[in-house]
């Protein structure tokens, strides 16, 4: 299980892709946590 944990407005953002892109180049596990800032109807 992931030691670290990031999060960001949702899947497809800027912050979520750049989280990723640190997990490859660092070459560690992270939890993405995606935040809820309004319910979507």
């Amino acid at each position: 299980m992931p030691r670290l944990t990031f999060a960001s407005a949702g899947v497809g953002t800027f912050t979520r892709l750049a989280g990723e892109l640190f997990q490859t180049l660092a070459g560690i596990k992270i939890l993405h946590v995606p935040y809820a800032t309004a319910r979507r109807c």
